[in-house]
C-alpha cells in the first residue's frame, strides 16, 4: 500500500474514536502500520503468517494463518484491521467467521483489498479473460508465492467481487457496511460518466427481475435492500476505485436466515 492509502485507512480508523481500544492487525506485514496506530494510543496486536518479518511492530507479532482458527480468545478485540490480505485466502468465509468470534459485539472490521469491479477491470475481463491487464492469469507457477509443508502462500488468486464479500459479511452478522475507494483509476474515471447510466439501468432491471422471480417462491428481497445494492453497484468507489476500503460493525442478530 502507498502512503496515501495508509493515510486513508488511518483516517477511517481514527474517525471511529476507538481511544485505547484493542485492535488486531492481520496480516501485519512489516508492522509499520501497527506502530502508527500505537502512536495514537491504540493497543495493537500484530499477527501474520510470517511474524518474524514484523520488525517495526510495537511488540512481538503472533503467528496466525488467516485460513485457520486465529490464536485468540472469543470476544477479545474491539476492532480488526486486515489490509491487503483477504485476496490471498483459500477460505475467506472461515476468516470472517473467526473475525466474528474474536470481535466483541459492536466491534469494527476494516478490510482493504484490490477492486476487480472497477470499469477498467470489467473491460479487461471482457477482452482478455482476466480482471487486470497487468496481473496475468492465476497459475501454479507465478501465483504460488511459497510453501511450508502442506501450507501454501498464494498471490492474488482469490479476490472476490464486492457483492460476494458483502454477502459473506452479512452471513457472519456484520452490518452497517460502508464501501470506500483507495485511490481512483484514471481510465475508470474516463469511462464512469458515459457508462454509469447504462450500468444503473441494467442493475435495476436485473434486481427487479430477480425480485419478481423470488416473490413466486415466497422469499423476495425487500425494496430497501434492493436500493442499497443498486446504490453500491453504481457508486464511484466500486466503478472507479483502484482498491476498496470496507468497514463493517459486528451486530449479533442483525441477520437471520429465512
Amino acid at each position: 500500500m502507498s502512503e496515501r492509502d495508509d493515510a486513508i485507512v488511518e483516517a477511517a480508523i481514527r474517525s471511529a474514536d476507538l481511544g485505547t481500544a484493542r485492535i488486531l492487525n492481520v496480516p501485519a506485514g512489516d508492522g509499520t502500520f501497527c506502530a502508527r496506530l500505537a502512536g495514537h494510543g491504540v493497543d495493537v496486536v500484530s499477527a501474520d503468517l510470517f511474524p518474524e518479518k514484523c520488525t517495526a511492530a510495537p511488540r512481538e507479532a503472533v503467528f496466525a494463518d488467516m485460513n485457520e482458527r486465529l490464536p485468540f480468545e472469543d470476544n477479545h478485540f474491539d476492532a480488526i484491521l486486515s489490509q491487503e490480505g483477504v485476496e490471498h485466502l483459500e477460505n475467506l468465509a472461515q476468516f470472517l467467521r473467526e473475525c466474528r468470534r474474536v470481535l466483541k459485539d459492536g466491534g469494527h472490521l476494516w478490510i482493504t483489498l484490490p477492486n476487480h469491479m472497477d470499469l477498467s477491470a470489467r473491460f479487461a475481463l471482457l477482452l482478455s479473460g482476466q480482471m487486470s491487464y497487468k496481473g496475468g492469469l492465476p497459475n501454479e507457477q507465478s501465483t504460488l508465492w511459497g510453501t511450508d509443508g502442506e501450507r501454501m502462500y498464494h498471490g492474488h488468486a482469490f479476490t472476490l467481487p464486492w457483492f460476494q464479500l458483502r454477502y459473506l459479511l452479512r452471513l457472519n452478522q456484520f452490518d452497517d457496511i460502508t464501501l470506500g475507494a483507495r485511490g481512483l483509476s484514471r481510465s475508470s474515471r474516463v469511462l464512469y460518466y458515459p457508462f454509469r447510466p447504462v450500468i444503473g439501468w441494467m442493475l435495476r432491471r436485473g434486481l427487479k427481475r430477480r425480485q419478481e422471480r423470488d416473490r413466486k417462491k415466497g422469499r423476495a428481497t425487500d425494496d430497501a435492500l434492493l436500493a442499497a445494492l443498486h446504490r453500491e453497484g453504481v457508486s464511484k468507489a466500486l466503478l472507479c476505485g483502484k482498491g476498496l476500503l470496507v468497514h463493517a460493525r459486528l451486530r449479533e442478530g442483525s441477520f437471520e436466515a429465512r
